[in-house]
């Protein structure tokens, strides 16, 4: 601007006409110096309306991938008894997903609502709600299946040992036994399962009673219990020469399968037990009529004479006795009962124990 202003001076003018150039001049430039700064105030408004764009966009994406990955199932756990139900498993082990496989199981989650919830707690829901709607049997022969589906090995140990404790925690809260099979299987079950619509953990069991005998087709087994499954194949297994007793699986069946026939043999014992008992309770009555009866007949035979009335307090001497050995029977009967039942509760407990170092 200095320069400028010395140039000026070199210019022969009037001072007049040089105070206007020079005015004119530094309007021209302020004006152009306002411009510049409009066009930097516009760029940087339009940066920062771009920026906020992008973010909230960035947010968008951020929400919906977040909202996917939160709902989209990456492991599942199977539940069958006869209720057949398959559990979809987000990377956080809850719920997102409940598919039936058959009508049951469309009965069963028809009350009740496990989305959302753990692993854990949604199996201890359909269990107890299992129970209320009648299908465990009361002599403890029941087989819940659970069987935990993943591609990695440490995800399927930790459904399964979520679900089992499941299931055992809502036996208990229940007061009612039961026999639980666990275990685990890759995904790429889920896919033959589909095309025969069942739960994966129900095609497996029926893959290994087909691979044991060739000769049964699948098609006639995917109406079977659980239970069921898992006795025809401890009968194939008991009465093959060529079964391999090391395989972990197969043994998982059998001890299952040994559970179901000892509590089914428990349950007839005690239906024979408790028959016994009634027939017992009949007789000590009948015997207590029969000597109201003599009673009465004694009382007659005193009015006729003496002798008659020696022999009759006789008579109900010999009921009383009678009654009294009945009555000692019936002590003896029940202490043997009680011991067969710590016999059984015993047994079962050393069971469960082999099955869990075969496990481990």
């Amino acid at each position: 601007m200095e320069e400028f202003k010395n140039y000026l001076d070199m210019i022969t003018a009037t001072t007049e006409l040089k105070e206007k150039t020079k005015t004119y001049v530094k309007a021209g430039l302020a004006d152009q110096s306002n411009q510049k700064t409009e066009v930097k105030n516009r760029n940087w408004a339009m940066k920062k309306i771009i920026v906020s764009t992008v973010a909230l966009a960035a947010c968008a994406v951020l929400a919906v991938g977040g909202y996917a990955y939160c709902s989209t199932a990456v492991n599942y756990v199977s539940f069958d008894i006869n209720p057949s139900i398959e559990l979809g498993i987000n990377a956080f082990n809850k719920v997102v997903s409940v598919e039936a496989y058959n009508d049951d199981g469309s009965d069963l989650i028809l009350e009740t609502d496990v989305i959302g919830m753990p692993i854990k707690q949604a199996i201890n829901l359909l269990v107890k709600e299992a129970v209320d709607q009648g299908y465990m049997a009361d002599d403890g022969s029941t087989v819940i299946s659970v069987t935990a589906e993943s591609n990695n090995e440490e995800d399927a140990a930790d459904l399964q040992e979520e679900s089992e404790d499941g299931v055992s925690e809502a036996l208990l809260t229940k007061n009612i036994q039961a026999i639980v099979y666990a275990n685990c299987s890759s995904l790429e079950l889920r896919t033959k399962a589909k095309e025969l619509g069942i739960s994966p953990g129900k095609y497996k069991l029926i893959a290994i009673l087909c691979e044991l005998d060739p000769s049964i087709n699948p098609e006639d087994c995917r109406y079977m219990k659980i239970t069921d499954i898992i006795v025809k194949a401890n009968e194939i297994i008991s009465a093959s020469s060529d079964t391999d007793d090391s395989d972990s699986g197969l043994q998982l069946i059998v001890n299952a399968a040994n559970q179901v026939m000892n509590a089914k043999n428990n349950g007839n014992k005690e239906d024979k037990i408790n028959s016994g008992q009634q027939n017992r309770n009949q007789n000590t009555s009948e015997n207590k009529l029969d000597k109201e009866d003599t009673t009465e007949n004694s009382g007659q035979k005193i009015d006729k004479n003496d002798k008659e009335k020696s022999s009759s307090g006789q008579e109900i001497d010999d009921t009383d006795k009678q009654e009294s050995g009945c009555d000692q029977q019936q002590i003896r009967e029940q202490q043997r009962i009680e011991q067969q039942q710590e016999l059984q509760e015993k047994k079962q407990q050393e069971q469960q124990e082999r099955q869990e170092n075969s496990q481990n």
